[in-house]
């Protein structure tokens, strides 16, 4: 109601100031409908039916907390003390007389009946009875859940020191009582640099408390009402929020920021704990982090930096314009101590990495199990290094911090801002020991998901299941050479650049994992298993066909696919049944471009000969034997092994020529291509066929042309025929010579 607001100092003789004065007078005394009016220096003073509002309010609440208190220390009341005798059979047992609550002495026995109900009989009864509802026990309760208006004036961004001090003076009160809440209420509450004469320890870097603005205490919490409650300020190099030493903290339904954006010189965080000076005590025990909204501060959105977690809950946080990491759970101090029994749930981090390279949205050491991590929007330096969740890589022997070792992730999101620029992305980075990732989406990556290591050691026995990589400009899922066991179950790659899958680990595997292309190195060959995968345009698929058959069959969108068993060294490949073709007579074993070394058999093979599988059978001809007449056989050595050993080491081979037996079945007026001894085939070009695990040539390159063979025992049979054909005729010539022979013998008889 100040009319004019001269804004005079106290004691001014001015008559404005008198009638502003009269005037506020009457309203603060008399109005029933606001509870504030401002002075003439803009300051909000309570009117005096504020006042008797905000004590009924304090009573309801003292009320409430009594109440609370009863049910949380395992009281029951059984009655009124007027309506008995009443019998108590439990010393938790209370009664209720005259608005107080009363239980029995220790040196009273139970059962306890009272006397009466009247103030005649409590005169008797009331020395076995000693009061719940003391002074003592309201001391207790007010620190257990304070109001930090309480403690000062409601806030106004004017007044930053005010605020700061009100929440501090509350923060203190609640810690010298033994701990407790302080609650901000539904004020946005705007802080300045502390003025605490302290110092603090940064895992061994002195921290003087004034780089901070509120210094949360061991054991006492920070509530807010979500959405409603802000804590904030315009100090670019002040954390509003500093926890010393926390156990059994809890931060609850506050906005917290600190007027930093990209591009201003700034280093604050937005909550950070600190051990006490000297490193005295860097505890990190049961605490909470719940229904925060963290942006706009230079460095870390929640910091947990000092100590090693233990039972630490981190639920429903949302962090923003961030400059380093959006979640910095670090585990370093003793590493006796597990960092163990954390987790992380419902977090969505974004556009963080704007001021310190190589940050994450969630940078992890120590064990944390973590839930439902979204991380967006980020990206677009091209001379920064962006990772969207790292599992830190193994420190220095002599450093006292944890890794991830034994870290979950199950349901997250990575995608950073579309077409982002950036040195490098990895939608997940594990340098830690038995992680288990699954259940997951990364987008627009350089790496979907690595798993790598450094000088110190790499990870090892890590699982990623049911994870999907999507359009990586490099690789969608990696093992980095010296990493171990990694499993991939169940993954997808869609779109990948160089490679969805790269395996340079040992002793990695895919199971069910389908994506663009597999890519192993020769050194993770040996070691490396896949089973149920579907990479590029080919994959085995092993499936059932009936009761009695199972199958292990080529498939996928090339139009020829081979299938091929491959040893290792030069072992073979054994079988324990017969080996048969689909179909009768269209098979063959090797190929014109690919045949057999050779072959070793107990017996011949079996030729189909019976006469119901053959047209009527005809003689072979005289110019069919005279033509192969013309062909001897001939010794010779073949090219490749004449170029691969030398002419003195390379074996001779006795057979025949192709175009030689082409030249004498045409003189003879026979078409050598209608015999089937005769093999002429036509070769389109192929190139090398190289096996993508290992560079090796599996098929060398066909050049295009005809390919000329021969059947051996085919064209031996023909022989065989020439050979018959000859004895039968030497034989009539020899019978007829001894038919001669045997006249001329029968005439000289005769004549002598």
């Amino acid at each position: 109601m100040t009319t004019y607001a001269t804004n005079n100092p106290p004691g001014s003789t001015d008559p404005r100031d008198l009638f502003d004065n009269s005037q506020n007078l009457d309203f603060a005394l008399n109005d029933i409908a606001q509870a504030f009016w401002k002075d003439r220096f803009g300051r909000s003073r309570k009117s005096f039916w504020g006042m008797e509002q905000e004590s009924a309010a304090q009573l309801m609440r003292q009320q409430l907390r009594f109440n609370t208190f009863i049910q949380n220390s395992g009281y029951d009341v059984i009655g009124e003390y007027t309506d008995g005798p009443l019998t108590i059979s439990e010393f938790n047992q209370v009664i209720r007389y005259d608005g107080e609550l009363w239980k029995l002495t220790a040196s009273t026995s139970i059962p306890f009946t009272t006397t009466g109900n009247d103030a005649a009989s409590w005169l008797n009864d009331s020395a076995h009875f000693i009061s719940v509802g003391d002074g003592a026990l309201r001391q207790e309760l007010l620190r257990k859940r304070v109001y930090a208006v309480d403690f000062g004036d409601i806030p106004d961004a004017a007044h930053p020191d005010i605020a700061t001090t009100t929440i501090q003076t509350a923060i203190e009160y609640v810690y010298a009582n033994g701990g407790g809440v302080v609650d901000l209420g539904p004020f946005s509450w705007k802080v300045a640099a502390s003025t605490l004469n302290e110092t603090y320890d940064n895992y061994g870097v002195a921290v003087p408390a004034n780089t901070g603005c509120i210094i949360l205490r061991k054991g006492v919490s920070l509530i807010g009402e979500p959405g409603r409650t802000k804590l904030y300020t315009d100090n670019k190099l002040a954390t509003p929020l500093y926890m010393i030493a926390p156990v059994g903290n809890v931060v609850h339904g506050i906005e917290i920021y600190g007027g930093w954006n990209p591009g201003d010189v700034g280093g604050n965080n937005g909550i950070f704990t600190l051990g006490t000076q000297g490193g005295a005590d860097i505890s990190c025990y049961r605490v909470t982090f719940s229904e925060l909204f963290i942006h706009n501060v230079a460095s870390y959105g929640l910091a947990l930096q000092n100590g090693n977690p233990r039972f630490c809950k981190i639920e429903s946080v949302r962090v923003d314009n961030i400059g380093a990491d959006g979640l910095d759970l670090k585990a370093r101090g003793d590493l006796s101590i597990p960092a163990q029994g954390n987790s992380v749930s419902d977090v969505w981090v974004s556009r963080y990495n704007q001021r310190v390279d190589g940050s994450a949205g969630v940078d992890v050491r120590g064990i944390w199990h973590l839930r439902g991590i979204t991380v967006t929007d980020f990206g677009g330096d091209a001379t920064k290094t962006y990772v969207g969740i790292r599992f830190r890589t193994k420190p220095p022997v002599n450093e006292q911090q944890q890794v991830a070792d034994k870290t979950t992730l199950s349901g997250f999101t990575i995608r950073p801002t579309n077409g982002a620029a950036a040195l490098s992305i990895a939608g997940i980075e594990c340098g830690s020991d038995d992680t288990h990732i699954n259940d997951g989406y990364v987008e627009d990556a350089h790496h979907g998901i690595i798993h790598s290591g450094n000088t110190n050691g790499s990870a090892i026995r890590g699982t990623v299941s049911n994870v999907t990589s999507v359009n990586s400009r490099q690789y969608g899922f990696r093992a980095v050479a010296g990493t171990q066991g990694i499993s991939y179950i169940g993954c997808v790659d869609v779109g990948a650049a160089t490679a969805g899958f790269r395996i340079e680990g040992d002793n990695c595997n895919a199971t069910a994992c389908v994506g663009g292309s597999l890519s192993v190195s020769s050194g993770a060959l040996p070691t490396f298993q896949q089973s149920g995968c579907r990479f590029g345009g080919s994959w085995p698929v092993a499936e059932r066909q009936n009761d009695a058959s199972v199958s292990f069959t080529a498939k996928g969108t090339a139009p020829d696919i081979a299938v091929r068993l491959s040893v290792k060294g030069n072992s073979f490949v054994g079988v324990n049944a017969d080996i048969r073709p689909d179909s009768a007579n269209t098979r063959y074993l090797g190929s014109n471009s690919l045949p057999w070394a050779g072959g070793f058999t107990q017996t011949a093979f079996t030729i189909t000969s019976g006469a119901k599988f053959k047209t009527e059978p005809l003689d072979i001809t005289d110019a069919m034997l005279d033509a192969a007449d013309e062909c001897p056989p001939i010794q010779y050595q073949l090219l490749d092994r004449v170029a691969a050993k030398g002419p003195d080491g390379a074996r001779w081979h006795f057979g025949t020529i192709a175009e030689r037996l082409e030249e004498a079945f045409t003189r003879h007026g026979l078409d050598v291509r209608r015999f089937a001894f005769f093999c002429e085939d036509y070769v389109t070009y192929k190139p090398a066929v190289i096996d993508e695990k290992t560079g090796l040539v599996i098929e060398p390159e066909q050049e295009e042309g005809i390919r000329l063979g021969v059947r051996y025992e085919e064209l031996l049979m023909l022989e065989a025929a020439l050979q018959r054909r000859n004895y039968a005729r030497l034989l009539s010539a020899q019978e007829a010579m001894s038919a001669r022979i045997g006249k001329l013998e029968s005439l000289l008889s005769k004549a002598n």
